[in-house]
C-alpha cells in the first residue's frame, strides 16, 4: 500500500558500510526513536561463516545495549504509522497471517492486523494473501483486501484477486488498484471510492508505479513491446514515457533508512548482548459478545454477507476445545466443542485462510448460545 516499496514502482538494493566486530562483521540502519524514553532501534545484520543474521537491537539513553528475541528480525516505520511493524520468523505471522508491531507506549509486542489508514483517517485497508487449491488441483494465490470503515467500525472484505492488486490510497482518500477485466480479458487500472461505492475504470494496462499525492500513474500497455506511459487521474489524459529512468521522475523517493553502522561500538558482539524480554499481546480490536461472555479477536469482517470471526481466538478466551479430524485433501474437518454442545467444521460452514479458521454467527449458535453480537473495541 501507500508505505510499500511496490506503491512506489522502485525497488533497492542497498549496501551498507560494516565494522569488524566479535564473530562477524555487521552493519546498520536506523530503524526508530522511541518519543517516550528516547531509546533507538536498529535493524542489525551481521556476517559471518555462517551466513546472515538479522535483529533488532536498542540503544537507551543510558548508552546500554540491547537484542530483541531472535525471531523478531526488522522493524519497520512509516509517517501515517505510530507504531513500528516487525518482521517475525514466529509460525502464526508466517504462515497464520498475523502482523507484529512494537507499541512504545505500553513498551510491548502486539500482533493483530492492522489497516492502513486513508489520508482523511476515515477508512482502514489491509490485505491478506493466502493460498487455496484450485480446479485443476494445484495452489493458486489469493488476495484479499479489507475495508474498514473506522466511524463504525465495520470491515468487509472490499476485494479478492488471483494477483497482487497493488492497492494503493491517493490523496483524496480513493483507492487505485489493478486487476484482470473479464470483459476486455486484459489488465485495467480501477479507482474506487469507499464514500459512495463507485469503481471508476482510469485506463487498460498494467500498474507500474505510483503518485498517491499527485494523481499520477506510471503504466505499461498490454502490448509485447510493453510501451510505458503516464496517466494523470486529475485529468485523464495519457502521455507516453521514453524510459523507466523518465518514469522515476513522476514517482516519489523512496524513504532510506539512516545508515548507522558508525553507531555500533568497535567490538560490537551480538552475542554479548543482553535480550530485552518483552510481553507480546493480542491486539483486540474487535469484540465478540456472547450472552452474558465475551471475548476479544484481532479482527472479524463480512464476506459474501456472512460476518466472519476467527475461532482461535474465541476457544482461548472461552474455553472451547478443537480437536481436528480426518480429511481427504483439500478439504478439512474440525471439532468444535463447548461443553455439551459440538460442531464439525469444514469448507461447507467455515473458511480456512491465511491458515486460521473462521466461523460464523450461525455456527456460534450451535454451541449453545442465544446472541452473537461483533463490536469494534473501545
Amino acid at each position: 500500500m501507500k508505505a510499500t516499496l511496490w506503491a512506489w514502482g522502485i525497488l533497492l538494493g542497498l549496501s551498507l558500510p560494516t565494522i569488524a566486530g566479535a564473530a562477524g562483521t555487521y552493519s546498520a540502519e536506523e530503524a526508530f526513536r522511541d518519543p517516550n524514553t528516547g531509546a533507538i532501534y536498529y535493524n542489525v545484520t551481521r556476517a559471518d561463516d555462517k551466513g546472515f543474521d538479522q535483529r533488532v537491537v536498542v540503544k537507551t539513553t543510558d548508552g546500554q545495549w540491547k537484542q530483541w528475541d531472535e525471531k523478531i528480525r526488522r522493524m519497520y516505520t512509516a509517517p501515517e504509522r505510530n507504531e513500528p511493524l516487525l518482521e517475525t520468523t514466529y509460525q502464526d505471522h508466517v504462515e497464520g497471517g498475523m502482523q507484529y508491531a512494537f507499541d512504545p507506549n505500553d513498551q510491548e509486542v502486539v500482533k493483530g492486523k492492522w489497516f492502513e489508514p486513508s489520508p482523511n483517517g476515515a477508512w482502514g485497508l489491509h490485505q491478506r494473501k493466502y493460498t487455496e487449491t484450485s480446479q485443476q488441483g494445484g495452489r493458486k494465490p489469493v488476495y484479499s483486501y479489507l475495508l474498514k470503515n473506522n466511524k463504525t467500525g465495520a470491515t468487509k472484505e472490499w476485494l479478492q484477486t488471483n494477483q497482487d492488486a497493488q492497492a494503493t490510497w491517493l490523496h483524496d482518500n480513493r483507492i487505485v488498484y489493478s486487476r484482470i477485466s473479464d470483459q476486455a480479458k486484459q489488465e485495467e487500472i480501477l479507482v474506487y471510492n469507499p464514500a459512495n461505492g463507485k469503481t471508476e475504470r482510469a485506463v487498460l494496462g498494467n500498474l507500474k508505479g505510483i503518485h498517491p499525492d499527485s494523481g499520477l500513474i506510471v503504466y505499461s500497455e498490454n502490448k509485447p513491446e510493453r510501451p510505458l506511459f503516464l496517466y494523470n487521474l486529475n485529468t485523464g489524459e495519457s502521455k507516453p514515457i521514453k524510459d523507466w529512468a523518465e518514469a522515476e521522475t513522476y514517482l516519489p523517493e523512496p524513504a532510506e533508512a539512516r545508515d548507522a553502522t558508525s553507531d555500533l561500538p568497535e567490538d560490537f558482539d551480538l552475542d554479548a548482548i543482553p535480550v530485552e524480554k518483552l510481553p507480546v499481546k493480542v491486539r483486540a480490536a474487535y469484540m465478540v459478545k456472547l450472552d452474558d461472555a465475551e471475548a476479544g479477536v484481532p479482527v472479524a469482517f463480512e464476506e459474501q454477507g456472512q460476518m466472519r470471526i476467527p475461532v482461535k481466538a474465541l476457544a482461548g478466551s472461552l474455553g472451547w476445545s478443537i480437536a481436528r479430524l480426518p480429511a481427504k485433501a483439500p478439504d478439512y474437518r474440525y471439532k468444535l466443542t463447548n461443553g455439551s454442545k459440538s460442531v464439525e467444521l469444514n469448507s461447507g460452514n467455515s473458511l480456512l485462510q491465511e491458515g486460521s479458521l473462521y466461523i460464523t454467527p450461525e455456527i456460534i449458535a450451535k454451541l449453545g448460545y442465544k446472541s452473537v453480537q461483533v463490536q469494534e473495541s473501545s
